[in-house]
């Protein structure tokens, strides 16, 4: 992740209710890697991957985006490129990818 920006947002971030749940129940530091995130990254370049860090799924889960905050808690979001919007969808434990649903979360 850069350093801060002096240049206005290129996305706009919509978090869902449960997210901002998950999030609720994070640390203090990792509340911080959360808006350090939202902050450096999602707001300019969200599709760019950060080795070992932020990856894009794939498979029934394509489109989605996953950020690991810590060693067990993942941050899950998907990019309406057209929109110029990020939609923050899951923030909690790693989530099961065996569950049949279209989302585990």
């Amino acid at each position: 992740m850069s350093g801060s920006r002096s240049r206005d947002p290129v996305y706009k971030i919509d978090i869902e209710e449960e997210a901002w749940t998950g999030l609720d129940s994070l640390s203090e530091s990792a509340q911080e890697k959360v808006f350090t995130l939202w902050r450096d990254h999602l707001c300019y370049t969200p599709t760019q991957r950060i080795p070992g860090k932020l990856k894009r799924l794939r498979g029934e889960f394509s489109g989605s985006y996953q950020f690991e905050v810590t060693k067990d808690i993942r941050m899950i979001y998907a990019v309406d490129e057209d929109a110029k919007k990020v939609r923050i969808e899951y923030i909690g434990k790693h989530p099961d990818w065996t569950r049949r649903r279209r989302r585990p979360f």
